[in-house]
């Protein structure tokens, strides 16, 4: 299994520690190796480089099965696409499993005759392609042109055993994690910020998270919202953040499957998100969150405002969220699907032996 480091941050990171804690640790030898690192340039190209002779190294002593590869867009692909390739060379079964939430968009917006041939190559010649979620499936169809070579296998979520304080309190704390940045909607949640605050003192809003830190801390100086608004960077206590928190917003433009949407289910929180990417396989608006339409700051406006001024709202929320991951998206479902498809591809490899 190819990935990012396991100690790294980001969405791939906590699907990879999710998918090595379940079960299939246990029915597989799985050799998990880092392609890149946090660090600079000269640290992921080293990082990167070191991957590669270990790759070869296991490839040619190790007896290899399958290769399961992670991958986002970008630099990312570039880096799997060739460790790809070489898996192929020696005639490996391999996953190309896509998690980058821009991958679409890397393909057909920034990707030039060329490159798209290349990514349609490590598409076609995958043994397996792995979508994230139907829509994605889809999609990524339409990029291969047919070839039912994609399977859609949901990102897990561990459910935590945890009993949350239902009881009001003064405060209203409204969570959001992730890049900030234009993609995730933080401008707009900054926005619909300066609105809600003129209008009920008592909320706060924590945005964790790397990105445009000091543009963003400038914007919320600008806006007078030193009160109301705290970044306090990289969450370091997760479960403490959503414990801590009434309510979850990720206003995005571009998403996979967002596994923070997942988290904050888990963790008995209504959402108020975005229809993009995978997340209408997660929130039904009205139901279980609310869905509003990207960059429409009012929307998200109202749609928070609700939740802030219906305690009953926001439990029958969040209830309906965690039914879902509950019944949809929990990690040892989520690894027997992932086990199915394992022992698809190495049955193809032995009657292809025989």
């Amino acid at each position: 299994m190819l990935g990012p480091g396991r100690d790294g941050r980001g969405g791939i990171t906590t699907l990879v520690n999710i998918f090595l804690k379940t079960e299939l640790s246990e029915l597989y030898n799985i050799i998990y190796l880092k392609t890149q690192c946090e660090g600079t340039r000269l640290d992921k190209f080293f990082c990167f480089l070191n991957s590669f002779f270990k790759f070869l190294y296991i490839i040619l002593f190790k007896k290899i099965d399958l290769v399961h590869i992670h991958c986002a867009s970008r630099a990312s692909f570039y880096r799997k696409g060739f460790l790809f390739f070489l898996a192929k060379i020696f005639n490996k079964k391999v996953i190309f499993h896509i998690n980058g939430a821009e991958f679409i968009t890397f393909y057909y917006q920034e990707s030039p005759a060329f490159q798209k041939w290349i990514i349609r190559k490590v598409l076609l010649k995958s043994d397996c392609v792995l979508a994230i979620s139907n829509q994605w499936k889809e999609d990524l169809e339409g990029i291969i042109e047919g070839k039912r070579n994609v399977d859609v296998l949901f990102n897990p979520i561990t459910i935590p055993h945890i009993s949350r304080n239902t009881h009001k309190r003064q405060e209203i704390h409204i969570l959001s994690m992730g890049f900030l940045c234009h993609r995730k909607g933080t401008y707009d949640v900054l926005e619909a910020a300066s609105r809600i605050s003129e209008k009920i003192p008592n909320v706060k809003f924590c945005l964790y998270g790397d990105g445009n830190n000091q543009e963003m801390k400038s914007l919320v100086k600008k806006l007078k919202l030193q009160e109301h608004v705290t970044m306090p960077g990289w969450v370091q206590d997760k479960e403490k953040a959503y414990l801590d928190a009434d309510i979850y917003v990720l206003p995005s433009y571009n998403e996979g499957l967002p596994l923070s949407v997942l988290e904050a289910a888990s963790y008995q929180l209504p959402i108020v998100t975005t229809p993009v990417g995978g997340i209408p396989e997660i929130i039904e608006d009205g139901k279980n969150g609310f869905l509003i339409e990207p960059g429409n700051v009012d929307m998200l406006e109202q749609r928070l405002m609700e939740l802030i001024q219906s305690q009953e709202l926001r439990q029958k929320m969040a209830e309906g969220a965690l039914i879902t991951v509950q019944t949809h998206f929990e990690a040892s479902k989520i690894a027997d699907s992932l086990d199915k498809i394992y022992c698809r591809l190495i049955k193809r490899l032995a009657e292809q032996i025989i």
